[in-house]
C-alpha cells in the first residue's frame, strides 16, 4: 500500500463485521476447533472466554491468519480472508507480551507500521501524537519500552495496533502479566478506547470478570466449541448449561428429584417434598442452579421471604470485607450450598451449627 492511497486517522468510522462459518482446526489427531460458527458485529467487543485449551486463541490466530483453518471459511468485512496473509487483512493485533522494539523509542515503536507503508514523516508524527493522545501518553513519545510500567506498555502497543486505521482490533491477553489493580484500570481503559473509536474488538481472555466487563457479548469456550453467546448479564443470569455455570461467577447446584416444565417457559422442581420454581434453563441433569449472592438468609419456623425455601444448618462463615460468606448444610439430603450477603450493621451474626432457612426467588433459577 503506498502513501498515495493511504489515509491514516485514529478517528475510526466504523468496524466491519467477522463471520466464520464451519471453521475446524485440527493439529495430528487432535481437534483444536470443531466446526465453529459465529458472526461478530460490526462495531462489537466481543471476548472469547474460556479455560487453556478450550480453542481461544487459536480461534483468534485464524482470524487474524496466523492460523489456518483445515476447513470452514472466515470473512471480514464481507471479504473472505481464509486464504488471505494477515499483512493484507488490515487488522490490528495486541499480543501478551507487547511485543515492542527495545531500541526503538515510543514515537517510533507506534508509527513502526506507517513507516513501512512508505507514510511521509509529517503524517506519521500527526498519526502518532494523535495515537498516543487517544491513550493517554501524551508525552511519553521519546522514552523508550524499558522506562515505562507494564500497563504504559500495553497502552503503547494498543496505540500501535491502532494508528493505521484499522476496522478491527485483535487482543490476546494483553492485560495477563498485569497486577491485580493496574489490570482493573486497563480493563476501563480498553472499553472506553473501545467506545472512543467505534472499531470491532476481539478479546481473548480466561479472566471471567475481565470478560464481563468490558464486552457486549461473550462467547464461552470448551473443547473448540462455543457453549454459549450472549450477553453478560444473560451469561450470569440464565446460563445455558452446567458448564457455563459453573466457569462464569460462583454457583451453587442442588439435585432434585424431579424436574417438571411448567407453563411459560418455566420449571418446577421437586427435592423431598419441597418445590422449587425455576425461571430458565434445560433438565437434563435435573440439577437447579442458584448464585450464592442470590440467596436469602432467615430465621426457620417464620415464612421465607422467597418462595425457593430450604432448611439449612451453617457449617463455616468467613469474613470477606464487603461480604460474609456462609457454607450451608440442607436439611434435604445433606448437600452444601454456599451464601453470600453483603456486610450490614442490622444484620445478626451467623455462627456454625445454626438453624436458618435459605431461600431465593424463581427468576433467580436455572435447571440442568
Amino acid at each position: 500500500m503506498s502513501a498515495a492511497n493511504f489515509v491514516p486517522d485514529t478517528s475510526v468510522s466504523g468496524g466491519e463485521t467477522i463471520v466464520l462459518k464451519n471453521v475446524t482446526r485440527r493439529y495430528g489427531n487432535f481437534t483444536a476447533i470443531d466446526r465453529l460458527s459465529l458472526q461478530v458485529e460490526a462495531g462489537e467487543f466481543i471476548s472469547f472466554l474460556g479455560p487453556s485449551g478450550s480453542g481461544k486463541s487459536t480461534t483468534l490466530m485464524m482470524i487474524a491468519g496466523f492460523e489456518t483453518p483445515d476447513g470452514g471459511s472466515i470473512a471480514i468485512g464481507g471479504r473472505d480472508v481464509t486464504a488471505v496473509p494477515p499483512y493484507r487483512r488490515n487488522i490490528g493485533m495486541v499480543f501478551q507480551n507487547y511485543a515492542l522494539f527495545p531500541h526503538l523509542t515510543v514515537a517510533e515503536n507506534i508509527g513502526f507500521s506507517l513507516k513501512q507503508r512508505g507514510v511521509a514523516k509529517p503524517e506519521i508524527a500527526t498519526q502518532v501524537r494523535r495515537a498516543l493522545d487517544l491513550v493517554r501518553l501524551g508525552e511519553y513519545g521519546t522514552r523508550y519500552p524499558q522506562q515505562l510500567s507494564g500497563g504504559q506498555q500495553q497502552r503503547i502497543a494498543i496505540a500501535r495496533a491502532i494508528i493505521f486505521n484499522p476496522p478491527v482490533l485483535l487482543m490476546d491477553e494483553p492485560l495477563s502479566a498485569l497486577d491485580k489493580q493496574l489490570r482493573e484500570e486497563m480493563q476501563l481503559e480498553i472499553k472506553h478506547l473501545h467506545q472512543r473509536l467505534g472499531i470491532t474488538f476481539v478479546y481473548v481472555t480466561h479472566d471471567q470478570r475481565e470478560a464481563l466487563v468490558m464486552s457486549d457479548r461473550v462467547a464461552v469456550m470448551d473443547r473448540g466449541k462455543v457453549e454459549q453467546l450472549a450477553s453478560p448479564a444473560d451469561l450470569y443470569g440464565a446460563p445455558a448449561n452446567r458448564f457455563v455455570a459453573s466457569f462464569v461467577g460462583e454457583a451453587n447446584f442442588i439435585a432434585v428429584d424431579t424436574v417438571e416444565a411448567a407453563p411459560g417457559g418455566r420449571w418446577v422442581a421437586h427435592l423431598q417434598g419441597t418445590v422449587l420454581h425455576a425461571a430458565s434453563g434445560n433438565p437434563a441433569d435435573k440439577v437447579c442452579m442458584v448464585r450464592p449472592e442470590k440467596i436469602m438468609l432467615s430465621p426457620s419456623g417464620i415464612p421465607a421471604p422467597a418462595p425457593n425455601a430450604l432448611d439449612a444448618t451453617v457449617q463455616e462463615v468467613v469474613f470477606m470485607g464487603e461480604a460474609t460468606r456462609c457454607v450451608l448444610t440442607l436439611a434435604a439430603g445433606g448437600q452444601t450450598i454456599v451464601a453470600k450477603r453483603t456486610q450490614r450493621a442490622d444484620m445478626p451474626p451467623l455462627h456454625p451449627g445454626q438453624q436458618l432457612q435459605a431461600s431465593w426467588l424463581p427468576d433467580d433459577t436455572c435447571v440442568f
